[in-house]
This record gives structure tokens, C-alpha cells and sequence, in this order.
């Protein structure tokens, strides 16, 4: 069954740009956040993203997955951790988790994410 996608609310919006921001190199990404739909995965508040194929190219270059993550700590001290995911050039997922799998107790905020870029995926040659 086709998720329900929807526009982004204005927090899901801001934590993508947060994670995006910590790179020029995510600026053809950044430019996604605009257009894209989203459709909720999980209670943490993941979410699958959905954008035109369009923006692919303008993005795609030669590395095709990224990993950026963002991390802020929770009202107990628990670590959340944000997850982005794109492929082909296009934003495709947010993860959000709670590392020990309990509910997040705080309210969400972009502003609070610490951000780090682990080394991008390289497809082998088909």
C-alpha cells in the first residue's frame, strides 16, 4: 500500500535544512526541502521523502547515497539520533530514533542538532 504523502510540517522542514546546512555540498539537496512530500514511518516521527526527479541530476554527481547525521539529547540524557538519507540525487528518508528504543520524551527542535557527515556511499561500477 502507497504511503499517504503530504506537505512537510514546519519542524520536519527545519531539521532536513539543519542536517543539509552543514555542507555546501548538500546545496542542490537543500534546494529539495521546498517541493518535497512527506509520508510519516514511525511513532519518533521519521519520515519518507518523495521529490521530483528532476532534482536528481542537479544533485547526483559522482557519489550516490549520503549519511548525515544529526544528534541531540534527550530530557533524560538518552541520545536521538536523525538519520537522512538520499539517493540518486534525491532525498528519500529521514530516520529518527531514540538509541534505547524508548519514546522521545522532549519536544523536537532543529536548532538543537548537532551535525556530522559520515563518508558518503560509492556504488561500485555496473
Amino acid at each position: 500500500m502507497e504511503p499517504h504523502y503530504r506537505a512537510p510540517t514546519a519542524l520536519e522542514s527545519a531539521i532536513v535544512r539543519r542536517i543539509l546546512s552543514v555542507e555546501q555540498t548538500f546545496s542542490a539537496l537543500l534546494a529539495q526541502v521546498q517541493d518535497m512530500e512527506v509520508a510519516t514511518l514511525d511513532e519518533y516521527g521519521s519520515i519518507a521523502i518523495r521529490t521530483s526527479p528532476g532534482w536528481g541530476p542537479a544533485a547526483r554527481g559522482r557519489l550516490r547515497r549520503i549519511s548525515p547525521v544529526g544528534r541531540c539529547v534527550d530530557a533524560d540524557g538518552v541520545p536521538i539520533e536523525f538519520l537522512l538519507f538520499a539517493s540518486g540525487g534525491l532525498l528519500v528518508e529521514l530516520e529518527i530514533l531514540r538509541v534505547d528504543g524508548g519514546p522521545i520524551l522532549a519536544p523536537l527542535r532543529a536548532d538543537a542538532l548537532e551535525v556530522d557527515v559520515l563518508p558518503p556511499t560509492k556504488l561500485p561500477p555496473q
